[in-house]
Parts: C-alpha cells; structure tokens; sequence
C-alpha cells in the first residue's frame, strides 16, 4: 500500500515537470523594451498605466500597456516580459544591459 502511495507521488510530479516543460515550449516568453513616458492613466488605488511604444531583440516595435503599483520614472528604460500576448512582469534596467540594436531602435 505504502509503496504503491510513493510510486503514485512520483508519477504525479512528473506529470506536473513534463505539464510545465510543453507550456514552457509552448508558450515561450518574449521580451519588449521601452522608455517610461512622463503621462501615466491614474489607477484604482495608486496603480498607474502606461501605454508605450517597445521594440524586441529583432527590432520589431509595437505598442504595449501594463500598469505599475506607483509612478515610474520618466525617462527610465524598462523591459517587459511577455508570454500569450499578455504582459507578465516589468523591470527598469539599465542602459547597458541593452543591446546595441535595441539601443538604436529606442534612440528613435
């Protein structure tokens, strides 16, 4: 009985492991970098949008909105983590951790 409960545990990790690794191919994460602007759409308590033009790694722009716990510097470069079309998580980064084609595309 005790070894059969053991054995069931260990197929349901898997499963869960082998679940997560298909999503993870499946639905890969792409990256999109910008510049905060100086306007910000006021929230519900405290929380700010914004809507910002990005660019990715290959130099494709497109528009993205995703809203912060508070007001985000102006001028402050940040890179967006996206996954389904759906912003997932911001970081503001700095300068040099861009590469220089991101560079030129966001000097534009």
């Amino acid at each position: 009985m005790r070894k059969k409960f053991i054995i069931s545990i260990f197929v349901l990790l898997g499963l869960i492991f082998v679940g997560k690794l298909v999503y993870e191919v499946a639905n890969p994460k792409t990256y999109y970098y910008g510049i905060i602007p100086n306007d910000a759409a006021p929230l519900e308590y405290g929380r700010v949008e914004y809507t910002v033009p990005t660019v990715d790694e290959h130099g494709n722009m497109r528009t993205e909105t995703f809203s912060a716990i508070k007001k985000l510097k102006e001028g402050a470069i940040f890179k967006l983590t996206i996954r389904n079309n759906i912003v997932k998580s911001y970081d503001i980064i700095d300068e040099e951790q861009l590469s220089s084609s991101i560079k030129k595309h966001l000097k534009k």
